[in-house]
């Protein structure tokens, strides 16, 4: 029998846990009513709720299949426009355990404004500074997507702004790792290991000159 784990009060993703109902009658997992965002009730096994494959009453494939059928003024007949699948990346980070991004936003308390749970909504707010091959961005990283926090930025300004990423301070300034290398004309990853890993000094790792490519 599996075994029982309590999880009244939690959240996944628009459901939230209310009481224990019994047990599924094949492999006695745990079954669990939740409340969804949307009003309605629903019992989930706990496996499927931890796992993220439940997040939602059913109403999140509904919406799905209605955004699939319908045009927003930024969609076309063959497909969605790419800042649906931002909108969509946005709410799987902060709302789905299952994806790998989980950790980094949704699990650091990472949230995004209600309003934003329908795309119409986003993109009315977001859709003047919206420009092709951008993506969403929060420009402060601890805080939460809303249309205050946000703006759209190229892939390579996004990455940099990560948590993650490594910020270093040489001859009194403070830029990315991949800025310095970028002006410097460095190897990231030679120079990420001799801070990182080697523990050399900023301004050594930055001043070594760049391996000049030889002819055979």
């Amino acid at each position: 029998m599996a075994k029982k784990i309590d999880m009244c009060g939690r959240v996944f993703g628009r459901l939230t846990v209310i009481e224990e109902k019994g047990r599924e009658e094949n492999n006695g997992e745990v079954m669990w009513l939740c409340k969804c965002s949307c009003g309605s009730e629903t019992i989930v096994m706990g496996g499927s709720l931890r796992s993220g494959r439940t997040t939602s009453c059913g109403c999140v494939h509904k919406e799905r299949t209605i955004e699939t059928h319908t045009i927003h003024g930024c969609a076309s007949r063959s497909g969605k426009h790419p800042a649906y699948n931002s909108w969509d990346n946005m709410k799987q980070r902060c709302g789905n355990p299952g994806k790998k991004e989980y950790e980094l936003y949704g699990a650091r308390g990472i949230i995004y404004d209600p309003r934003w749970e329908d795309f119409s909504i986003f993109w009315e707010d977001m859709k003047d500074a919206w420009q092709e091959g951008l993506e969403i961005d929060r420009i402060d990283t601890n805080g939460n997507y809303c249309k205050e926090n946000c703006r759209w930025t190229t892939a390579k300004i996004n990455n940099r702004n990560r948590r993650t990423t490594l910020f270093i301070t040489a001859w009194g300034e403070t830029r990315s790792l991949g800025d310095w290398c970028e002006a410097f004309g460095l190897d990231y990853n030679r120079t990420y290991q001799r801070i990182s890993r080697d523990k050399w000094p900023a301004e050594t790792a930055l001043a070594m000159a760049p391996k000049k490519k030889t002819n055979n």
